[in-house]
C-alpha cells in the first residue's frame, strides 16, 4: 500500500484491480478490425504521471485512496498538497511509478511505459504510427 502524510494525516492508496479497471476506462482506443476496443487510460495516466503532469498525479492519487478506504483524502486536499512548497512533484512522481514498478498489478504496464519512454522520437512516432 501507498502512503502519504497529508496535513498531519496518513492516507493510504490501494493500486489494485479496482482502481486499473477505473483508469482504463478514461482512454478507450480505437476499435481493430474485430470491432474490439483497447482501454488504454492506464498507460496514458501512467505516461502523464512520467511527464510530471500535476494533474495526472491528481487522478491517480484519487483513485486509489478511493479504493484504499478511510480516511479519504479530496481532491482539493490533494490540489493544494501539490502546490504546497514542501512538496517536490517530481519525486512524488518518482515514488508512484517506482511503486508501479513493484506492484503485481501495474508492473507490467510499467514494463511497456518504461520501454516506451526508453525510445528516441523516430521510434516513438513510428510506435504512434502503427497505432493508429
Amino acid at each position: 500500500m501507498f502512503e502519504l502524510t497529508i496535513n498531519a494525516t496518513v492516507y493510504s492508496f490501494n493500486f489494485g484491480f479496482g482502481f486499473i479497471r477505473e483508469m482504463d476506462q478514461k482512454v478507450v482506443g480505437k476499435a481493430d478490425q474485430n470491432g474490439v476496443r483497447n482501454n488504454m487510460g492506464l498507460q496514458y495516466t501512467f505516461a502523464r504521471v512520467a511527464d510530471l503532469n500535476p494533474d495526472a498525479i491528481i487522478d491517480v492519487l484519487d483513485c486509489g485512496n478511493k479504493y484504499a478506504g478511510e480516511p479519504r483524502v479530496t481532491r482539493a486536499m490533494l490540489e493544494e498538497y501539490l502546490q504546497s512548497e514542501f512538496v517536490d512533484v517530481e519525486t512524488l512522481s518518482k515514488d508512484l511509478l517506482d511503486f508501479f514498478r513493484k506492484t503485481n498489478t501495474t508492473k507490467g504496464t510499467m514494463k511497456t511505459i518504461d520501454k516506451i519512454l526508453g525510445m528516441n522520437e523516430e521510434q516513438k512516432a513510428k510506435l504512434m504510427a502503427e497505432s493508429k
